[in-house]
């Protein structure tokens, strides 16, 4: 009996024992995959308030344009006036 103890001990030192994995990995491992989730929903909102800036600049240039036109085209028709 002693012997068979003996050599069960002796297998078990001679195997290479993995290291145990910690609970603490995988919640490391899903707090890093909800931060990545985190902060690729916040460069979304990022991206998505600059394509809204933009297209407020975009429209505000327009209505600019448009004002302007719209001096011009009554400047010039003042000047036809005035030249009739």
């Amino acid at each position: 009996m002693l012997v068979v103890i003996a050599t069960i001990k002796e297998k078990q030192k001679e195997k290479p024992k993995k290291p145990p994995t910690p609970p603490t990995t995988a919640a490391a491992a899903a707090a890093a995959a909800a931060a990545g989730t985190t902060e690729a929903a916040e460069q979304q909102q990022l991206l998505a308030a600059a394509a809204a800036a933009a297209a407020a600049d975009v429209v505000e240039q327009e209505q600019q344009q448009q004002q302007q036109d719209q001096q011009q085209q009554q400047q010039q028709q003042q000047q036809q006036k005035q030249d009739i």
